[in-house]
């Protein structure tokens, strides 16, 4: 069974399925994520909510990952990883904890 990422404190304020591309590239010594590249549902065949990609420029606080929502206004968040990456299952991508750095838009 896998450590818990989450504090007891904090609690998830909304969850997507994303369906996509994550490429990889070796160093040479280990596999490395290059970039995330995905569309984000609510859930697995359902309704289009926007995307989730990495920037190639960190904003001020060091945040890569964006999820943008196609809300009439738009919104984006990024953010950075929290802690490593939880392996939870071998068939599954390790899950992240992701800290907010920056945000702009109408939510």
């Amino acid at each position: 069974m896998p450590r818990t990422l989450v504090l007891e404190s904090q609690r998830p304020i909304e969850g997507f399925y994303g369906q996509g591309v994550i490429m990889y590239i070796y160093d040479g010594i280990e596999w490395k994520e290059k970039s995330v590249n995905a569309k984000m549902y609510d859930v697995p065949g359902g309704v289009l909510l926007g995307s989730f990609f990495t920037r190639s420029v960190p904003d001020e606080k060091g945040g890569t990952y964006c999820w943008h929502l196609d809300n009439p206004d738009g919104f984006t968040i990024v953010g950075k990883l929290a802690c490593k990456p939880e392996p939870v299952s071998p068939d599954c991508l390790p899950w992240s904890l992701n800290v907010i750095t920056s945000s702009n838009g109408n939510l």
